[in-house]
């Protein structure tokens, strides 16, 4: 991520930044990127447009600085909802990566599509948020799993098993094909993703 123009040393300064990047992250979430400009960031942050640059460039360096809160926010989540899980077995961990997946992008996914938007209009490739903690973690649960899995590369594994989660859950929620519980999801999406580890009978 670009760092913002002018680093800020004071509490006020710290403030006028948080201020910011919570009324871009507001702003992508209620109107989008067709409505996301600097001079609307500033009016609902209630700073100058003039200070606004001192610490952006752009309302691009503005989305850069929110994708990182929300990542942050999504790494806290993501090891606070393991610890949760405990030693239970690995299908329970994939059932919980799967529900916890599914839960972000119900909550964010008009916050996500902003920033891809935006991040489309620079050629940019953009991960999720918060992806490369998650994939650690499911890294972590294989490792310790006693059952024997369909594969032996760990690492390759849980970055396939990340995407598998995400590409069906992404199209869930953005398509809602059929009215069903969450449940239904968490269950149907975790089977595919057990079948691919071999622990599916």
């Amino acid at each position: 991520m670009t760092k913002p123009r002018r680093t800020p040393q004071q509490l006020r300064s710290r403030d006028k930044v948080d201020r910011i990047v919570a009324a871009a992250q507001t702003l992508l979430e209620q109107e989008g990127a067709s409505g996301f400009n600097t001079n609307r960031v500033a009016q609902l942050a209630q700073v100058g447009i003039g200070t606004l640059y001192e610490y952006f460039s752009d309302k691009h360096e503005i989305v850069r600085a929110v994708a990182a809160k929300v990542a942050d926010d999504e790494a806290a989540l993501v090891l606070s909802w393991f610890e949760g899980v405990g030693s239970t077995d690995l299908p329970s961990h994939i059932r919980s990566v799967v529900d916890l997946v599914l839960t972000l992008y119900d909550r964010h996914l008009p916050l996500y599509e902003s920033m891809w938007a935006l991040a489309a209009q620079l050629r940019e490739s953009v991960q999720r948020p918060g992806q490369f903690v998650i994939v650690a973690e499911i890294e972590k649960r294989l490792a310790a799993t006693a059952t024997p899995l369909a594969t032996h590369d760990l690492q390759v594994a849980a970055y396939l098993v990340y995407h598998i989660v995400e590409g069906l859950c992404l199209r869930v929620v953005s398509e809602k094909p059929f009215v069903r519980p969450k449940s239904v999801w968490v269950e149907e999406i975790s089977m595919v993703v057990l079948r691919y580890l071999g622990l599916h009978n």
